[in-house]
């Protein structure tokens, strides 16, 4: 039975999971490996050649090369590097030479090209559930909902300007979440979702300027507290987190509505640091440092932000659908 057929039971569910055993196993079977992986491990590779039916050690070999180039990025690669794993092959059991020129699995080592098959059919079924844009815009819309009222309501305790602004920031990224799943995942228009995103960023952007400017002008003592400094420290994390995620799945997917609001992730990112600073500032009775800082960040990095994608994410002889 070939890999790919192997894998056709795998989706069907007609294969077990792995158990503790069979990952000690992996973990003393590939000790060069971290926490005993097969992936990127060239023994794991002569055992699929061989378990895929390839059985002869010339085209072994010159299958082997390909993996060692794609993988180590060296252009000339000797046959020292490849006898080398097989002779760790042969010793372990796994392989037996048939004649001079034919190798071919043991039991153990059709057992362990399996196993650690189904380890990386387990790993990747994981990888695409965990980073599947249905998935990250969840977690975005849970996180923002949270921090967004602790944010506002802390803010209005402690008259902090930027805290609140980062707290309704957090609303309207909501929005900006509902109109990606309707628009970007359900109906197909990226464009369109991403173009409605960055208005909004812009719209936003003014606005909290305006508040900011009137904050400055105007400011009202800020009482900073544990609690004020310890939900900003959270945001920043778990927004440089969202920022990361949005930003790699985007990529992946392609999906440029998710791209631009990895660009929002990024902007909050900065306005719970520039919270954190006002907050310390603000212990020692500066309380425009706040205000300020909420409208550098915005005009500065929000607005430019909104250009670059602008001029970087569309080409406007295309339609926005």
């Amino acid at each position: 039975m070939s890999l790919l057929k192997f894998k056709h039971k795998f989706d069907k569910k007609e294969i077990t999971k792995l158990t503790h055993k069979d990952h000690q196993l992996m973990k003393k079977s590939y000790p060069y490996s971290r926490r005993g992986e097969p992936h990127n491990n060239f023994l794991y590779a002569l055992l699929c050649l061989i378990y895929d039916g390839i059985h002869d050690l010339a085209k072994i070999k010159a299958k082997m090369k390909i993996f060692f180039i794609s993988s180590t990025k060296q252009l000339v690669i000797s046959e020292e590097d490849i006898e080398e794993y097989i002779q760790i092959a042969k010793r372990e059991g796994l392989i037996v030479k048939k004649n001079e020129h034919i190798l071919e699995l043991t039991q153990s080592g059709k057992k362990l090209t399996e196993i650690s098959y189904i380890n990386n059919l387990e790993a990747s079924f994981y990888m695409r559930y965990f980073f599947s844009e249905n998935t990250v815009m969840l977690a975005s819309a849970v996180t923002l909902l949270v921090l967004s009222l602790l944010k506002i309501l802390i803010g209005f305790q402690l008259n902090s300007q930027a805290m609140s602004a980062e707290g309704f920031e957090n609303l309207t990224d909501l929005v900006k979440i509902a109109i990606i799943v309707i628009l970007a995942l359900k109906y197909n228009k990226e464009k369109l979702a991403s173009f409605i995103i960055i208005t909004l960023m812009f719209f936003t952007g003014g606005s909290l300027i305006w508040a900011g400017i009137e904050a400055l002008f105007y400011p009202s003592e800020i009482i900073p507290s544990v609690q004020a400094f310890l939900i900003s420290f959270i945001s920043l994390i778990l927004n440089l987190g969202l920022m990361y995620l949005k930003g790699m799945v985007g990529k992946i997917s392609g999906n440029l509505a998710i791209l631009s609001d990895s660009k929002d992730s990024q902007l909050n990112v900065m306005l719970s640091g520039g919270v954190i600073i006002g907050l310390v500032f603000a212990i020692f009775g500066f309380y425009f440092v706040d205000a300020f800082i909420g409208i550098i960040i915005f005009k500065f990095f929000k607005l430019f932000e909104c250009y670059q994608i602008t001029l970087g994410g569309f080409d406007w002889k295309i339609s926005l659908d």
